[in-house]
């Protein structure tokens, strides 16, 4: 893995038996987990939030190895004291979309409304035209040709 030394956010998905994903994400800089997840039930809260904090605390190990210590990670995060922030609903490939629009402007509240249709379209127009679409360029031609007759 090369040096990341802007590393503020680790995207992790987990897969439980059957066919059940949920995400969590960690927050190196202030030491939080955040957990997505469609199908949390009260009774799994604590089983799954555990996987969740011994999986944070061995890439806190990986990313303040060596040559990451250069970083804005300085030391060893101990998440496994770290609070959970939990997110329950059955959108949360909207919310994960969102997420990483965000890019350097991510909040941590996790409350609000998602306007569905504009996640929908930046994702679209993102595919389109992003580095590895072959017909990028053509999309953008007919695209600039499109509008030039409004």
């Amino acid at each position: 893995m090369p040096v990341t030394p802007d590393l503020k956010f680790i995207y992790v998905p987990i897969k439980e038996e059957g066919d059940h994903w949920y995400l969590m994400v960690i927050s190196l800089l202030d030491e939080k987990l955040y957990q997505f997840d469609s199908n949390l039930n009260d009774d799994q809260v604590e089983p799954r939030q555990e996987i969740m904090k011994s999986l944070a605390l061995k890439l806190s190990d990986m990313v303040t190895f060596g040559h990451y210590l250069k970083g804005d990670i300085p030391e060893r995060k101990d998440f496994m004291n770290s609070d959970v922030k939990e997110a329950r609903g059955r959108d949360f490939g909207l919310w994960v979309l969102q997420w990483l629009s965000m890019k350097e402007k991510f909040n941590p509240i996790l409350s609000g409304i998602l306007n569905e249709q504009y996640i929908r379209t930046s994702v679209v127009v993102d595919l389109l035209l992003g580095v590895f679409n072959d017909y990028k360029y053509e999309f953008q031609k007919k695209s600039d040709e499109s509008w030039a007759t409004l």
